[in-house]
């Protein structure tokens, strides 16, 4: 199939591609972060002469942070390749779209003009990365106070760590996304109804 050489991304889409290359870019250094301080608290736990620090549960969180924190790196980097492909995936298309309105959600339109399927499974997989290698760090680090400090610090710490990790709620896209596409399959409904009404 031939290639569109003079097409350009819709505005809208392109948008959503450079936010989307953007936030993965910043991920990739904030897993990055989380990796070398998952590094150095394996090496801080398995420290012989750190007393009662060596508990299955802080290994346990330890480890899954560091394979969380590199899962989500590569999650990332499909991601960005993936947003980069559709300038050439849209140009093959035998008529790519350029303008007008389209009732579609976000998952759609990228879609539409070019995004595999699997990109959303990949899009939930970085995001459940990132969130649960955040997660294994807190609870490392809850469960180290819970050990050795006093009850007072216990509770304010674990009041301030589940405090800190409300804003994690908002990256989870599920209702969210299922809300957006009803509402574009409710506008494209309209709007094909509204066509066929319309006198001849």
């Amino acid at each position: 199939m031939g290639i569109h050489i003079g097409y350009r991304l819709p505005h809208t889409v392109k948008a959503i591609g450079a936010a989307w290359t953007a936030t993965c870019q910043s991920s990739a250094v904030v897993t990055a972060l989380l990796a070398a301080i998952q590094v150095q608290l394996l090496t801080f736990f398995k420290d012989p002469r750190a007393p009662d620090v060596q508990c299955t549960a802080i290994m346990l969180a330890t480890y899954a942070g560091l394979f969380l924190s590199v899962s989500a790196t590569i999650s990332s980097l499909i991601i960005t390749d993936e947003v980069g492909e559709l300038p050439m995936r849209a140009a093959r298309q035998s008529q790519p779209e350029d303008k007008g309105i389209i009732f579609e959600c976000t998952r759609e339109l990228l879609q539409r003009y070019g995004a595999r399927p699997s990109f959303f499974w990949v899009q939930l997989h970085w995001l459940l990365s990132l969130g649960l290698s955040i997660m294994c760090l807190i609870i490392q680090v809850l469960i180290y106070i819970w050990v050795h400090e006093k009850v007072v610090t216990k509770v304010v710490t674990l009041c301030i760590a589940l405090f800190g990790l409300l804003p994690l709620l908002h990256f989870f896209p599920g209702p969210r996304l299922s809300r957006e596409c009803d509402d574009a399959e409710k506008h494209s409904s309209s709007a094909s109804s509204s066509s066929l009404t319309l006198p001849p």
